[in-house]
C-alpha cells in the first residue's frame, strides 16, 4: 500500500473521523468549515479526488461527498488511528464485573461478551476452549444507519446466528487483529468489521473473542475496549490458574 502525503493523510483522517461520527458522506466544503487546513476547498477537493482514484475513498451514488473504502479504513487503522484509553468509569465496571465472577470459564466468557457489547454498543462474540460460542449485543447492529436496509441486516443477522461460521472465524485467530469489510472473506460480512483478541490459560492460547460492527466503526475506541477487557480477562484467568 502506497504512502500518502501528509496532507492526504490528514484529509483521510478527517473523512474517517467525520463519517464515523455523522454517518454522512463528507465533502470538501464540510472539511473546510469544520477544520483549519490552510488550503482552499478546491485544493481539498482535488486531494479527495486523488484519494478516490487511488481507492482510499469512494463516492456513494446519491451524494457529492465521499466515504472511506475498505482500503481507506485499512490505511487509517495501520497508520493514523489512535487507540483510545477506556474511560475510568468503563474500567471500573470491567473490574467490578470480573471480581463477581466465579471459576467457571464458560460463565466468565459469557459475561465477557455481554460486557464488551455494553461498553462498545456493538455485537460481541467469544469462543470457549471447548468451542462453544457465546454472543451478545446482536440487536446493537440494527441501530446503525447503514443497516436500515432490510436485506443487508437480514444477511448479517443470519451470519451472526450461525455458530459454525463464527466459530471458524474465531478459531483461526492467533493474535490481536482487525478485519475490515471484504477482509472477512464472506460476502455477507462485507459491511462489517471485527476487532479480535486471544486469551490464554497456562500461557497457552485457547480461544478468542471480539467485537463486530459496521465498517464505519470507531476503531480506536473499540480496540481500546478490547484491550482493556483482554487485560482484565487475562488477570482473571491467571488467578484461576494459580488457585
Amino acid at each position: 500500500m502506497q504512502n500518502l502525503t501528509d496532507r492526504q493523510e490528514k484529509i483521510l483522517h478527517l473523512v474517517v473521523d467525520d463519517y464515523v461520527e455523522t454517518a454522512q458522506p463528507v465533502g470538501s466544503r464540510i472539511i473546510t468549515k469544520r477544520h483549519s487546513l490552510g488550503v482552499s476547498p478546491a485544493t481539498i477537493r482535488n486531494e479527495m479526488a486523488e484519494l478516490e482514484e487511488e481507492g482510499y475513498l469512494q463516492q456513494p451514488h446519491t451524494s457529492a461527498g465521499r466515504i472511506p473504502s475498505d482500503k481507506g479504513y485499512r490505511y487509517y487503522v495501520d497508520n493514523l488511528m489512535e487507540v483510545e484509553i477506556t474511560t475510568t468509569k468503563a474500567l471500573q465496571e470491567i473490574r467490578r464485573q470480573y471480581q463477581k465472577l466465579n471459576r467457571d470459564i464458560e460463565n466468565i466468557l459469557h459475561e465477557t461478551v455481554k460486557l464488551l457489547a455494553h461498553i462498545t454498543s456493538y455485537a460481541s462474540v467469544a469462543l470457549t476452549p471447548d468451542n462453544k460460542l457465546w454472543a451478545s449485543g446482536l440487536p446493537n447492529i440494527v441501530n446503525h444507519p447503514e443497516f436500515r436496509d432490510i436485506d443487508k441486516i437480514k444477511a448479517i443477522l443470519e451470519i451472526l446466528e450461525q455458530e459454525k461460521i463464527l466459530s471458524g472465524i474465531l478459531r483461526d485467530e492467533q493474535a490481536e487483529d482487525i478485519h475490515i469489510g471484504n477482509e472477512n472473506n464472506m460476502p455477507q460480512m462485507k459491511e462489517c468489521s471485527m476487532v479480535t483478541a486471544v486469551y490464554e490459560i497456562g500461557g497457552i492460547p485457547v480461544g478468542s473473542f471480539g467485537v463486530i460492527g459496521p465498517t464505519r466503526m470507531c476503531y480506536g475506541r473499540v480496540l481500546g475496549a478490547v484491550r482493556s477487557v483482554a487485560s482484565s480477562l487475562k488477570a482473571k484467568l491467571l488467578d484461576l490458574d494459580q488457585q
